[in-house]
């Protein structure tokens, strides 16, 4: 298992057994997608968005590309907060900034989205 600290835009290889219904399983790559602050409060538990080599068109996947080692499509759709501690993972590659700049932006529409005015990073901007 890796001691690296996990940041946004990571990959990272972990088990997602077991699985319910169409959720991804196995030992597969992942992309950390959440944020500094969200992954230092809740120390190790990423959200992550799986990875699979099976890429069948979809508007939720981002296909990764040579820049990468790791091969197949971002899974935005199906990204989950995960134990990483119980499931352990190995640090894998850094993606690419405007590949992670586009999973981030479906990760918002995902949610609907804007750029709201208050978010935690800017209360915690006022505790510092």
């Amino acid at each position: 298992m890796s001691k690296k600290k996990l940041q946004q835009g990571d990959i990272i290889k972990t088990n997602f057994d077991p699985k319910l219904g169409h959720e991804q399983a196995g030992q597969r790559p992942a992309l950390v997608v959440s944020c500094k602050l969200f992954n230092d409060a809740v120390n190790q538990m990423p959200v992550l968005c799986p990875i699979t080599n099976t890429t069948t068109p979809f508007p939720f996947h981002i296909p990764l590309d040579d820049r990468t080692k790791t091969t197949g499509v971002v899974m935005c759709e199906q990204m989950k907060a995960t134990d990483i501690r119980e499931r352990g993972y190995i640090f894998v590659e850094q993606l690419p900034d405007d590949l992670l700049r586009r999973v981030l932006n479906i990760v918002r529409q995902v949610f609907d989205f804007d750029e709201p005015e208050e978010t935690p990073t800017k209360k915690a901007e006022n505790y510092e």
